[in-house]
Protein backbone atom coordinates (compact mmCIF):
# COMPACT_ATOMS: atom_id res chain seq x y z
CA UNK A 1 0.00 0.00 0.00
CA UNK A 2 1.21 3.34 -1.22
CA UNK A 3 2.10 6.15 1.59
CA UNK A 4 -0.94 7.93 -0.33
CA UNK A 5 -3.62 5.42 0.46
CA UNK A 6 -2.31 4.48 3.86
CA UNK A 7 -2.87 8.58 4.98
CA UNK A 8 -5.91 8.09 3.23
CA UNK A 9 -7.33 5.57 5.08
CA UNK A 10 -6.03 6.66 8.48
CA UNK A 11 -7.99 9.57 7.97
CA UNK A 12 -11.53 8.35 7.12
CA UNK A 13 -10.72 5.52 10.31
CA UNK A 14 -10.12 8.79 12.40
CA UNK A 15 -12.93 10.41 10.91
CA UNK A 16 -15.18 7.95 11.58
CA UNK A 17 -14.05 7.26 15.60
CA UNK A 18 -14.79 11.26 15.62
CA UNK A 19 -18.24 10.72 14.69
CA UNK A 20 -18.67 7.33 17.01
CA UNK A 21 -17.44 9.63 20.12
CA UNK A 22 -20.32 12.26 19.31
CA UNK A 23 -22.55 9.89 18.72
CA UNK A 24 -22.20 8.23 21.85
CA UNK A 25 -22.43 11.51 24.24
CA UNK A 26 -25.73 11.72 22.43
CA UNK A 27 -26.67 8.54 23.26
CA UNK A 28 -26.11 9.08 26.57
CA UNK A 29 -27.80 11.90 26.86
CA UNK A 30 -31.46 11.10 25.02
CA UNK A 31 -30.54 7.51 23.91
CA UNK A 32 -31.20 6.65 20.07
CA UNK A 33 -32.91 9.80 19.28
CA UNK A 34 -30.36 11.82 21.18
CA UNK A 35 -27.37 10.03 19.36
CA UNK A 36 -28.78 10.91 15.91
CA UNK A 37 -29.97 14.22 16.85
CA UNK A 38 -26.83 15.16 17.87
CA UNK A 39 -24.90 13.90 14.95
CA UNK A 40 -27.41 15.48 12.31
CA UNK A 41 -26.77 18.90 13.87
CA UNK A 42 -23.29 18.19 13.29
CA UNK A 43 -23.70 17.40 9.42
CA UNK A 44 -25.88 20.83 9.21
CA UNK A 45 -23.45 23.35 10.84
CA UNK A 46 -21.12 21.77 8.56
CA UNK A 47 -23.29 22.25 5.34
CA UNK A 48 -25.11 25.17 6.12
CA UNK A 49 -22.81 27.08 8.62
CA UNK A 50 -20.97 29.69 7.63
CA UNK A 51 -17.23 29.72 8.23
CA UNK A 52 -15.58 32.43 10.09
CA UNK A 53 -13.42 34.83 7.53
CA UNK A 54 -9.38 33.35 7.58
CA UNK A 55 -8.64 36.49 6.02
CA UNK A 56 -10.31 38.65 8.92
CA UNK A 57 -8.80 36.87 11.52
CA UNK A 58 -5.06 37.01 10.21
CA UNK A 59 -5.85 40.57 9.39
CA UNK A 60 -6.38 40.99 13.18
CA UNK A 61 -2.80 38.83 13.47
CA UNK A 62 -1.46 42.01 11.65
CA UNK A 63 -1.41 40.49 8.36
CA UNK A 64 -1.42 41.73 5.18
CA UNK A 65 -2.06 40.93 1.80
CA UNK A 66 1.12 40.54 -0.80
CA UNK A 67 0.43 41.98 -4.22
CA UNK A 68 3.39 41.85 -5.73
CA UNK A 69 6.97 39.78 -5.17
CA UNK A 70 8.78 36.61 -5.80
CA UNK A 71 6.82 35.31 -2.80
CA UNK A 72 3.62 35.68 -5.21
CA UNK A 73 5.17 34.32 -8.04
CA UNK A 74 6.07 31.33 -6.56
CA UNK A 75 2.78 30.24 -5.16
CA UNK A 76 1.07 31.09 -8.17
CA UNK A 77 3.65 28.92 -10.51
CA UNK A 78 2.85 26.11 -7.87
CA UNK A 79 -0.80 26.40 -7.42
CA UNK A 80 -1.03 25.72 -11.90
CA UNK A 81 1.48 22.88 -11.81
CA UNK A 82 -1.20 21.68 -8.82
CA UNK A 83 -4.21 22.25 -10.99
CA UNK A 84 -5.83 24.65 -8.42
CA UNK A 85 -6.83 28.38 -7.81
CA UNK A 86 -3.89 30.22 -6.50
CA UNK A 87 -4.53 31.49 -2.96
CA UNK A 88 -4.66 34.52 -1.37
CA UNK A 89 -0.98 34.92 -0.21
CA UNK A 90 -0.74 36.94 3.45
CA UNK A 91 2.41 38.25 5.24
CA UNK A 92 2.35 37.94 8.89
CA UNK A 93 4.51 39.86 10.66
CA UNK A 94 6.30 38.08 12.96
CA UNK A 95 9.45 36.52 14.13
CA UNK A 96 8.63 33.01 14.61
CA UNK A 97 8.74 31.41 11.60
CA UNK A 98 5.81 29.57 9.88
CA UNK A 99 3.08 29.04 7.29
CA UNK A 100 -0.06 28.28 6.97
CA UNK A 101 -2.58 27.21 4.42
CA UNK A 102 -6.63 27.97 5.50
CA UNK A 103 -10.13 29.00 4.07
CA UNK A 104 -11.47 27.01 1.27
CA UNK A 105 -12.98 27.76 -2.38
CA UNK A 106 -12.26 31.70 -3.23
CA UNK A 107 -11.35 32.17 0.38
CA UNK A 108 -8.56 29.85 0.55
CA UNK A 109 -5.34 31.64 1.93
CA UNK A 110 -1.50 30.93 1.99
CA UNK A 111 0.13 33.14 4.84
CA UNK A 112 3.99 33.40 5.66
CA UNK A 113 5.74 34.78 8.44
CA UNK A 114 8.00 37.29 8.33
CA UNK A 115 10.47 35.16 10.25
CA UNK A 116 10.27 32.31 7.81
CA UNK A 117 11.02 34.47 4.89
CA UNK A 118 14.35 35.77 6.89
CA UNK A 119 15.63 32.13 8.14
CA UNK A 120 15.06 29.57 4.59
CA UNK A 121 16.64 29.84 1.54
CA UNK A 122 14.72 29.84 -2.12
CA UNK A 123 15.23 26.13 -2.61
CA UNK A 124 13.57 25.53 1.00
CA UNK A 125 10.99 28.13 1.03
CA UNK A 126 9.45 26.98 -2.09
CA UNK A 127 9.14 23.37 -0.67
CA UNK A 128 7.48 24.80 1.86
CA UNK A 129 4.80 26.74 0.14
CA UNK A 130 4.56 23.33 -2.12
CA UNK A 131 3.30 21.79 1.31
CA UNK A 132 0.79 24.51 2.46
CA UNK A 133 -0.71 24.34 -1.66
CA UNK A 134 -0.61 20.38 -1.10
CA UNK A 135 -2.69 21.21 1.31
CA UNK A 136 -5.22 23.60 -0.14
CA UNK A 137 -4.92 20.95 -3.18
CA UNK A 138 -6.24 18.17 -1.17
CA UNK A 139 -8.95 19.82 0.66
CA UNK A 140 -7.46 19.54 3.88
CA UNK A 141 -8.27 22.79 5.33
CA UNK A 142 -12.29 21.58 4.75
CA UNK A 143 -11.32 18.25 6.47
CA UNK A 144 -10.06 20.34 9.65
CA UNK A 145 -13.11 22.27 9.92
CA UNK A 146 -15.38 19.09 9.65
CA UNK A 147 -13.24 17.63 12.59
CA UNK A 148 -13.49 20.51 14.08
CA UNK A 149 -16.76 20.65 14.16
CA UNK A 150 -17.19 17.53 15.54
CA UNK A 151 -15.20 17.81 18.02
CA UNK A 152 -16.44 21.09 19.64
CA UNK A 153 -20.36 19.28 19.35
CA UNK A 154 -18.75 16.62 21.70
CA UNK A 155 -17.37 19.10 23.72
CA UNK A 156 -20.13 21.08 24.28
CA UNK A 157 -22.78 18.23 24.66
CA UNK A 158 -20.72 16.71 27.59
CA UNK A 159 -20.28 19.86 29.16
CA UNK A 160 -24.50 19.72 28.86
CA UNK A 161 -24.60 16.21 29.95
CA UNK A 162 -22.07 17.39 33.19
CA UNK A 163 -24.50 20.11 34.04
CA UNK A 164 -27.73 18.51 34.10
CA UNK A 165 -26.03 15.26 35.62
CA UNK A 166 -25.56 18.19 38.44
CA UNK A 167 -29.18 19.52 38.09
CA UNK A 168 -30.28 16.30 38.45
CA UNK A 169 -29.97 16.16 42.67
CA UNK A 170 -32.41 18.25 43.73
CA UNK A 171 -34.99 17.31 40.98
CA UNK A 172 -34.31 13.89 41.96
CA UNK A 173 -35.95 14.52 45.58
CA UNK A 174 -38.90 15.51 43.93
CA UNK A 175 -39.18 12.13 41.55
CA UNK A 176 -37.79 12.97 38.19
CA UNK A 177 -36.04 10.37 36.60
CA UNK A 178 -32.38 10.29 37.25
CA UNK A 179 -29.28 10.12 34.30
CA UNK A 180 -27.33 6.95 35.22
CA UNK A 181 -24.22 8.20 36.92
CA UNK A 182 -22.22 5.57 34.98
CA UNK A 183 -22.57 8.29 31.93
CA UNK A 184 -20.25 10.88 34.32
CA UNK A 185 -17.78 8.73 33.13
CA UNK A 186 -18.91 9.15 29.16
CA UNK A 187 -19.04 13.01 30.04
CA UNK A 188 -16.12 13.16 31.36
CA UNK A 189 -14.02 11.36 28.82
CA UNK A 190 -15.56 12.01 25.29
CA UNK A 191 -13.77 15.89 25.27
CA UNK A 192 -10.05 14.34 25.67
CA UNK A 193 -10.54 11.73 23.01
CA UNK A 194 -12.24 13.95 20.23
CA UNK A 195 -9.40 16.34 20.99
CA UNK A 196 -6.95 12.98 20.50
CA UNK A 197 -8.75 12.09 17.24
CA UNK A 198 -8.71 15.70 15.74
CA UNK A 199 -4.72 16.44 16.61
CA UNK A 200 -4.33 12.51 14.85
CA UNK A 201 -6.25 13.69 11.83
CA UNK A 202 -4.25 16.50 11.68
CA UNK A 203 -0.89 14.27 11.93
CA UNK A 204 -2.25 11.87 9.06
CA UNK A 205 -2.55 15.01 6.74
CA UNK A 206 1.04 16.03 6.69
CA UNK A 207 2.36 13.21 5.33
CA UNK A 208 0.28 13.53 2.64
CA UNK A 209 1.09 16.80 2.10
CA UNK A 210 4.71 16.36 2.09
CA UNK A 211 4.26 13.80 -0.62
CA UNK A 212 2.30 16.44 -2.80
CA UNK A 213 5.35 19.05 -2.59
CA UNK A 214 7.51 16.52 -3.40
CA UNK A 215 5.53 15.84 -6.69
CA UNK A 216 5.22 19.88 -7.16
CA UNK A 217 8.98 20.96 -6.69
CA UNK A 218 10.84 17.25 -7.04
CA UNK A 219 13.21 18.29 -4.52
CA UNK A 220 12.51 16.36 -1.40
CA UNK A 221 15.92 17.24 -0.22
CA UNK A 222 15.10 21.09 0.30
CA UNK A 223 12.13 20.10 2.37
CA UNK A 224 13.91 17.95 4.37
CA UNK A 225 16.18 20.35 5.45
CA UNK A 226 13.53 23.49 5.83
CA UNK A 227 12.05 20.56 8.06
CA UNK A 228 15.27 20.16 10.20
CA UNK A 229 15.96 23.69 10.52
CA UNK A 230 12.13 24.39 11.48
CA UNK A 231 12.86 21.79 14.02
CA UNK A 232 15.58 22.91 15.48
CA UNK A 233 13.93 26.43 16.08
CA UNK A 234 11.17 25.10 17.50
CA UNK A 235 12.55 22.55 20.23
CA UNK A 236 13.71 26.02 22.12
CA UNK A 237 10.39 25.92 23.29
CA UNK A 238 9.83 24.10 26.44
CA UNK A 239 6.82 22.38 25.22
CA UNK A 240 7.48 21.49 22.02
CA UNK A 241 11.01 20.25 23.26
CA UNK A 242 8.74 17.60 26.12
CA UNK A 243 5.31 17.59 24.52
CA UNK A 244 4.85 13.74 23.47
CA UNK A 245 3.86 13.11 19.24
CA UNK A 246 0.37 12.31 20.16
CA UNK A 247 -0.17 15.55 21.49
CA UNK A 248 1.27 17.62 18.64
CA UNK A 249 -0.71 18.75 14.91
CA UNK A 250 2.23 17.13 13.05
CA UNK A 251 4.84 14.13 12.73
CA UNK A 252 7.87 14.24 14.61
CA UNK A 253 10.69 15.80 12.27
CA UNK A 254 12.22 12.72 12.28
CA UNK A 255 9.94 10.50 10.81
CA UNK A 256 8.79 12.90 7.91
CA UNK A 257 12.25 13.50 7.30
CA UNK A 258 12.85 9.81 6.93
CA UNK A 259 10.53 9.54 4.45
CA UNK A 260 11.76 12.20 2.37
CA UNK A 261 15.63 11.22 2.17
CA UNK A 262 14.49 7.64 0.35
CA UNK A 263 12.44 9.80 -1.95
CA UNK A 264 14.32 10.25 -5.70
CA UNK A 265 15.07 14.25 -6.55
CA UNK A 266 13.83 15.05 -10.40
CA UNK A 267 15.16 18.78 -10.04
CA UNK A 268 17.48 19.71 -11.80
CA UNK A 269 21.20 19.70 -9.94
CA UNK A 270 21.97 23.27 -8.81
CA UNK A 271 25.98 23.55 -8.80
CA UNK A 272 25.35 26.53 -6.64
CA UNK A 273 25.39 25.52 -2.48
CA UNK A 274 22.20 27.84 -2.14
CA UNK A 275 21.57 26.54 1.67
CA UNK A 276 22.88 29.81 3.18
CA UNK A 277 22.36 32.79 0.57
CA UNK A 278 19.66 34.52 2.12
CA UNK A 279 16.63 35.15 -0.63
CA UNK A 280 16.86 37.91 -2.70
CA UNK A 281 13.74 39.73 -1.25
CA UNK A 282 15.19 39.62 2.34
CA UNK A 283 17.53 42.35 1.05
CA UNK A 284 16.84 45.80 2.32
CA UNK A 285 16.12 47.45 -0.41
CA UNK A 286 13.11 44.96 -1.19
CA UNK A 287 11.83 44.48 2.54
CA UNK A 288 7.86 43.81 2.27
CA UNK A 289 7.12 47.46 0.84
CA UNK A 290 3.27 46.51 1.51
CA UNK A 291 3.93 46.52 5.24
CA UNK A 292 5.38 50.30 5.48
CA UNK A 293 8.77 50.41 7.66
CA UNK A 294 7.31 51.84 10.16
CA UNK A 295 4.09 49.84 10.87
CA UNK A 296 6.32 46.64 10.17
CA UNK A 297 9.47 47.48 12.36
CA UNK A 298 6.40 47.86 15.31
CA UNK A 299 4.80 44.56 14.82
CA UNK A 300 7.19 42.13 13.35
CA UNK A 301 8.02 40.63 17.02
CA UNK A 302 4.22 39.56 17.01
CA UNK A 303 4.29 36.06 18.30
CA UNK A 304 0.33 34.74 18.21
CA UNK A 305 -1.49 34.51 15.36
CA UNK A 306 -5.21 34.48 15.86
CA UNK A 307 -6.16 30.87 13.55
CA UNK A 308 -9.84 29.82 12.14
CA UNK A 309 -10.91 26.26 12.76
CA UNK A 310 -9.90 24.67 9.39
CA UNK A 311 -6.06 25.90 8.74
CA UNK A 312 -2.58 24.10 8.62
CA UNK A 313 0.86 24.72 9.12
CA UNK A 314 3.69 23.46 8.45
Amino acid sequence: MTPRWSSALATVALLLGLVAVLGFVGLALGGAAGGVMALLMAVGLIAFGSPISARWMLRRSGARVLKSGEVLRLVETLSKKAGIRAPVVMLIPSDVPNALATGEGKGRILAVSTGLLRRLSPRELRCVLAHEIAHLQRGDTFLLRVVAVFESFTRSMSRLGMWLLVLQLPLVMFGAPALPWSTFLVFLVAPTVAALLRLAVSRSREYAADAGAVALTGDPQALAAALTKLDALERRSLFAAWAPSWLRTHPATRERVGRLVGAPRTVASDPVDRSQTPPAWSKPAARWPVMGPARRTRRQTAARVLRPSGFHEL
